[in-house]
Formats: C-alpha cells, structure tokens, sequence
C-alpha cells in the first residue's frame, strides 16, 4: 500500500472497505512498534531509561515517600519514567522539559504503560513496596480516561506534575529551591549550554541529601543524523563554535563544574570509544592540550549528592 493510498484509509476507511483494512494496519504497526526498542511512546523504552535510573539510585536513595523529579522528560512519554517511580513508592514527581507534548498521545501512552504494568508487574515492580502498593497507585489513575486520550481528566488524581520550562530562568519560579529528594536524567546535561548555570540551579533544587544520577553523551550529536560527522567531529571546530544544542564539555570538565557547585560525587563513570586514526591533529583549541584517554570519553554516567 502507498502513503497515498495509507493516507486515504486512515482519513476515511468506512467508503471502501470498512474498519477491516485500517485494522490490518494498526495491528502490523502495533507489533512492529513494540519491538522496536526505540519507540519513544512504547512501555519497553520507558522501562529501559526508568529502570537505569532507579537501578542507579537505589544503593543510594529509595525513591519510596521520595519526591522524585524527571529531568529532560522528552516531549513523546512526558509521564512514563514519572509513572514508574510513582508506582515503586515516590510521593509526587515532577517532569521537566523545554517541549510540551501531545497531550491525547501522551495519554493514550501513558494508558499503554499502565496496562502493561497490571499485566507484567513482575518487571515493573522493583521496590520494596508491597505488590498490593504497586497495584493501589495504578488505580489512582483513570485509565479510561487516559485511553481515550484525555490527560487531565486521566491524571486528576494521580500527584504527576509536568513543567514545560527551562532550568535558568522559569523553572526557577516552578520548582522551589530544596524541594526535590531524587532526580535522574538520561542524555540531557550536554545539552546545557550554560554548564556552570544549569548545574547550580540543579543544586539549589535538591534537598539536602538529595541524590541525582545523571547520564551524560558526549558525543557530537550531528552524527546520529548525517554521515558526513563522527562522534569526535564537533571537536575540530573553532573555540567559538556551538551548533546550539550540545556544549562540548569533557568528562574531567563537567566533574569539575558538578564538585565547584557543592554536588559530592558518589559515583562518575566513563565510557571510552576511539577517535579516528589520524583525527588528533584536526583537534583545535583547548582539545589540542587534553590527553586521548579524556577525549575518548563517550558518555559520562554519575551519581551525586547535595551534601
């Protein structure tokens, strides 16, 4: 079938052949959604970010009675890592990001996430909260509601907050200062332009002995689109040079920033990958000066505390 011909049938199936064709479609797409692990609304992409960050977090923190915030929560699944911590115990949680969402697809997979709770509660289920605890919060939602693609009404009940800010300025007026017990992000830090900012700000929003995990990429990030760049591209360009999305900080950098604000560093892991045969000499700038074993650093996987 073309997507001329998709087009038509998704628009108005009922002239020609009914619901029976659409319904062929939908469960084709359905099956091959879920297998794919990078299906930003499926459950098995939230269990895969959430679960690294409460595995993480756990030896540390339990989330349980914890308030728990989603930082860089995406704009595809606002609710989804929010939803599984509140099920293994956090009090309320906040997700937070530049991107508002969909809100009836957000709902509709937030509905999808809560269904397979109920039916795989043996992988969601990682707390020490009673399974029944773990039952009860997936009945503050209204699921119905949530199917039929309205969140608020979905949601009504349920202590999930979502904040469409960013961490300098609004969100200073959305999140007080000491009022978070717990955070995770995943591939959110490198895009903080304003490094030394946002991670002071990060700092005042925890509470004392709050602890974060935060997942660091490092990588330039036009590589994951085009060809034409590696991972280590972004480090040949001038001292002045900024595609706007990522901040080129280096591993041993961005520990620094995080120990200058106040964070104890529980945990700082790195990655490493290799450059390119031959692309140290196009380094410029400070990159010049740093030893390989820094450059090669990859991803950034921390655990810290606000002492």
């Amino acid at each position: 079938m073309d997507e001329e011909a998709y087009r038509s049938l998704a628009l108005d199936p009922k002239p020609t052949n009914g619901w029976h064709e659409l319904d062929r479609i939908y469960s084709s797409t359905r099956r091959r959604l879920y297998a794919d692990p990078d299906w930003r609304y499926g459950p098995p992409r939230v269990h895969e970010v959430a679960k690294e960050g409460f595995d993480a977090l756990q030896p540390y923190m339990s989330v349980e009675g914890k308030v728990y915030c989603d930082l860089g929560c995406g704009a595809y699944h606002p609710y989804g890592v929010s939803a599984a911590m509140f099920l293994n115990g956090a009090a309320r949680t906040i997700a937070l990001d530049l991107q508002d969402s969909e809100r009836e697809r957000a709902a509709e997979a937030l509905a999808d996430l809560l269904c397979d709770c109920l039916v795989h509660p043996e992988q969601w289920h990682w707390s020490a909260v009673a399974r029944e605890h773990f039952f009860e919060a997936i009945r503050v939602f209204d699921l119905k509601a949530l199917q039929k693609g309205q969140l608020a009404t979905g949601l009504a009940r349920a202590p999930l907050k979502h904040v469409v800010s960013d961490i300098y300025t609004g969100a200073i007026r959305l999140l007080e200062e000491d009022s978070i017990d717990i955070m995770s992000s995943r591939a959110v830090l490198e895009h903080f332009l304003d490094f030394g900012s946002a991670v002071k700000r990060l700092f005042d929003v925890m509470r004392k002995g709050g602890v974060a995990y935060h997942h660091i990429d490092l990588v330039d990030h036009r590589a994951y689109e085009d060809p034409r760049y590696h991972w280590w591209s972004f480090l040949a360009e001038g001292e002045n040079w900024s595609d706007g999305l990522v901040n080129r900080l280096r591993s041993s950098e961005i520990r620094s920033h995080l120990e200058n604000v106040g964070f104890e560093i529980l945990r700082f892991e790195n990655r490493m990958g290799k450059m390119p045969e031959g692309f140290a000499r196009q380094l410029r700038g400070r990159f010049r000066d740093m030893p390989e074993a820094e450059l090669n650093v990859i991803t950034v996987s921390c655990v810290l505390r606000k002492a």
